[in-house]
């Protein structure tokens, strides 16, 4: 993904949220900043305040800072994952507005088992995300996300029955997302989703920490 691994900018966000099991797809933001990159890195001050609906809150493309940008762009990306996984619809025509190359694939592959399956996702989420790396050093156009999602208040419910569906794991997953500006818009490029247990609290060291009722 990028090869730099020294002096690395981490910050943290943690929401609660409506989501899919497999991924942390909210229906509430909150932003932080203030950060204090290194070498040094743009720099910004402001705090986004919650909102009920990522619709709500400012576009990605709206946000100056880079870094902030990208993880709006996430977290819009998992709020239209969701509305894809809620149907379930793999063709989704939205999808196509907020992920391209693997990010678009890994997408409509989860939204495709859903169907296939007969099953929808619901619940809450919590989130940290650390930046795990950026290119180019300053004004970076594409930049590599670290998440740690908890699953542990969502459930996946049959279509059919509305209830739940039998045989699912919940709890803290280790997510990786690289996030890319192209062409005015930032989009999520890739993303790498580990099983349950694989994201472990001590590796998330961030300046804020929220979270959103």
């Amino acid at each position: 993904m990028f090869t730099k691994t020294t002096a690395r900018f981490a910050t943290m966000v943690r929401i609660s949220v409506f989501a899919l099991a497999s991924l942390a797809l909210p229906m509430s933001l909150i932003a932080c900043s203030e950060h204090n990159p290194p070498n040094p890195a743009p720099t910004s001050t402001g705090t986004t305040s919650p909102s009920s609906d990522v619709s709500s809150a400012p576009a990605p493309e709206d946000i100056e800072d880079p870094f902030e940008a990208a993880i709006a762009a996430y977290l819009r990306f998992d709020s239209t994952l969701d509305e894809a996984a809620a149907i379930p619809d793999p063709e989704y025509p939205q999808l196509e507005d907020v992920a391209a190359d693997d990010g678009l694939v890994v997408a409509q592959e989860i939204t495709q088992s859903l169907l296939d399956q007969g099953l929808r996702n619901t619940g809450r989420h919590t989130y940290e995300f650390e930046i795990k790396d950026w290119s180019p050093e300053q004004n970076p156009n594409q930049i590599a996300l670290i998440v740690c999602t908890d699953s542990s208040d969502t459930q996946v419910i049959d279509l059919d029955t509305g209830e739940p569906a039998s045989g699912e794991e919940y709890g803290k997953r280790h997510v990786e997302a690289l996030v890319e500006l192209r062409d005015g818009r930032w989009l999520v490029t890739d993303i790498a989703i580990r099983g349950i247990g694989s994201c472990l609290p001590s590796g998330f060291a961030g300046i804020c920490s929220f979270r959103s009722d």
